[in-house]
């Protein structure tokens, strides 16, 4: 049998020899002071990799180029008599194209001769789903759409932007010129896609 006076004892001497160990460790731990400086938690070892006595790597040389032998040169032609003569331009050359101006250079507004309503994907009606867009449009010195490309849409994948780009090359506008020129115009049009009730 077990005696029952001897084990409340022997736990007291148990806890009183626990109680001194802890004592002995009277080092305060401030939380404080492991905020300022960095604890190193743990420590990741890499194997080192083997290294071996490098020996020379010989290069490849380049195979020497054979050179074709050159070439007779044609006979040279008489040049053409020294008459003054009006020089006529070549059909060949071409002026150098009108350069592109960006819409806010210009001190003119850049309005569509007549605004062209993009049809409303079914599917995005369907669903109720409104959409805004920008459009870059380069319109050429006749007014006519030369180029067109999304730059941002708010709901891809519905069919705005093939909506969009089939009524913004349908667009006029009316020619604009700066210095008596015409000019390409480079613009940003927006087009919004609102469901009314």
């Amino acid at each position: 049998m077990i005696n029952t006076g001897l084990l409340p004892l022997s736990l007291g001497i148990f806890m009183m020899i626990l109680h001194g160990i802890a004592l002995m460790h009277t080092d305060k731990i401030n939380p404080f002071d492991l905020l300022n400086k960095p604890v190193q938690m743990y420590q990741i070892q890499l194997k080192k990799p083997k290294t071996s006595p490098k020996k020379p790597i010989k290069k490849p040389q380049p195979k020497p180029i054979k050179k074709p032998p050159p070439k007779k040169a044609p006979p040279k032609q008489p040049p053409p008599p020294s008459k003054k003569t009006a020089s006529i331009p070549s059909p060949n050359i071409q002026e150098t194209p009108p350069p592109t101006v960006h819409a806010t250079q210009l001190n003119q507004a850049v309005t569509p001769i007549q605004p062209i309503l993009p049809q409303y994907p079914e599917v995005a009606k369907k669903a109720g789903i409104e959409a805004q867009l920008y459009v870059e449009v380069i319109i050429d010195e006749k007014g006519r759409v030369a180029h067109s490309k999304i730059l941002h849409n708010s709901q891809p994948d519905y069919g705005f932007e093939e909506s969009a780009l089939r009524a913004v090359n349908k667009l006029r506008f009316t020619p604009i010129k700066q210095n008596d020129q015409p000019v390409k115009v480079k613009l940003i049009y927006p087009i919004q896609f609102v469901l009314i009730e």
